[in-house]
């Protein structure tokens, strides 16, 4: 029977250590326990549907909508950060020392700057709340705090009443259009000057119209940036007396801009004429909003560059970890490297360290385009010194793991400048390039004893093979 005394003896002391390690190992620490008994509120920040601040100077109302918040009764877009800061702050808000009535000692609210209150903070949720906030206390960083309808003083941190007592104009988004990146599928633009579409593929950025090709990382995020940070500079409302959007330049307005966002309607942002009171702002309207802004001339300029600003400028867009094999061919010396069995050997078979291999590729794939010249197909190359045939020419070539090949052929010099002309395919695509680009290519990388060997894209895929 020693058996069955020994399994009764295991499963208990399993179920011990199971009773440990899920109930007691997870009870909540004294200073845990301190905290939560400090917090005054059980608010979830997305059950609040409303906020309305009042203080003695200004009153904002806002009101959750399907996109976010909006400030009632006027409607224009409430700041989301400002929101969010008070959203964040309620579920933590803690008393830090609590003053209770008695029969014989009453609390006089008004001497703690209670009645009426400095501020006060409504919150709509399906347990609604009102927060009145007094006098700051004698001593620290701290104010008296009452909840309508019970009858304690809290002493509470100051810094909720810090993000409310502030001007109404405060809770307005200060701007016009903050979108992010993640959430963009597609920007079309559309003025007098440029026209383009850059529509998002996986998480890379193309050019879709005027012409198809791969677009600027930098430049896009660049442009995001400006739209999303464009301040708004005056809350014009509804259209001015005797005025309408034809008049103002915003129906059908030749300045526009389109984005597509996931599971969205376009947002149609138009930029009309500039206002008779100030030359330097122009009139400024989202589709889904009706009411009129003011921004500025020179930031609405940022958002509509040249096409070819935003067409890529890298010269070998290959990531380093899938190149296998680097060419350089110029009239003065030619070398290359070639990944073998997980190891850089160059043209001689010689070993080539992974950290100078590594060196040559990161450079190679650092070169971009001062600026784009014109399409190659069409270009004429004799007047660009890049007619040379192949064996003739100065070019680089990678070769990546999925077998795709990425050549850029260096021309002649551009008069007056420290650059010369490149060619790169398969985009076809002709540009400026600084004179560095070539010169840091006409030594031969270093040989030395290899390090650990490294598997490329074309390693990995090879199928292992094991010693019997």
């Amino acid at each position: 029977m020693r058996w069955k005394t020994t399994l009764v003896l295991l499963l208990a002391t399993v179920g011990i250590g199971a009773y440990v390690s899920l109930v007691e190992l997870r009870q909540p620490t004294k200073e845990e326990r301190t905290q939560e008994a400090q917090r005054l509120l059980t608010i979830k920040e997305e059950e609040v549907t409303g906020l309305a601040v009042t203080t003695k100077d200004a009153e904002a109302r806002m009101r959750r909508v399907a996109d976010g918040w909006t400030l009632e009764p006027d409607g224009w877009r409430a700041d989301p950060t400002v929101v969010h800061d008070i959203l964040d702050r309620l579920p933590y808000l803690s008393a830090e020392r609590t003053l209770e009535p008695t029969k014989d000692h009453p609390l006089d609210t008004a001497a703690f700057g209670l009645e009426p209150p400095e501020a006060k903070l409504d919150v709509q949720s399906p347990q609604p709340v009102t927060l009145r906030f007094g006098h700051t206390t004698p001593v620290g960083h701290r104010r008296y705090i009452q909840i309508e309808g019970r009858p304690e003083i809290f002493v509470v941190s100051t810094t909720l009443y810090e993000i409310i007592a502030r001007p109404a104009d405060v809770f307005r988004d200060p701007f016009f259009a903050p979108v992010q990146e993640a959430g963009l599928e597609s920007i079309a633009t559309r003025s007098h000057s440029t026209a383009f579409k850059i529509g998002k593929q996986g998480q890379s950025w193309r050019l879709v119209e005027p012409l198809e090709d791969e677009a600027d990382a930098p430049a896009v995020q660049e442009l995001v940036r400006s739209l999303s940070q464009l301040p708004v500079q005056q809350y014009i409302g509804n259209l001015p007396e005797g005025q309408d959007l034809k008049s103002l330049g915003l129906e059908d307005a030749e300045t526009q801009l389109t984005l597509a966002e996931t599971n969205k309607p376009p947002l149609v942002l138009s930029f009309g004429r500039f206002l008779t009171t100030d030359s330097t702002l122009r009139y400024a309207k989202r589709s889904d909003d009706p009411k009129l802004y003011a921004v500025k001339g020179m930031d609405v300029e940022a958002l509509f560059p040249k096409s070819d600003a935003i067409r890529s400028r890298a010269c070998l867009p290959v990531a380093m970890e899938s190149v296998t094999s680097v060419v350089v061919q110029l009239p003065e010396i030619s070398w290359s490297m070639e990944r073998k069995d997980g190891h850089w050997v160059n043209e001689n078979g010689e070993p080539v360290a992974a950290e100078v291999a590594e060196s040559e590729i990161r450079g190679l794939a650092d070169l971009r385009f001062n600026a784009i010249v014109a399409d190659g197909a069409t270009a004429e190359l004799p007047r660009y010194g890049l007619d040379k045939a192949d064996k003739d020419a100065s070019r680089v070539i990678l070769r990546a793991a999925d077998g795709k090949e990425y050549e850029l052929k260096f021309g002649g010099g551009v008069e007056g400048e420290d650059e010369r002309y490149g060619l790169i395919k398969p985009r076809n695509l002709l540009g400026t390039l600084p004179e560095s680009a070539i010169q840091g290519l006409s030594a031969k990388p270093a040989t030395g004893t290899p390090a650990a060997p490294q598997k490329s894209d074309a390693d990995s895929q090879a199928p292992d093979h094991e010693e019997r």
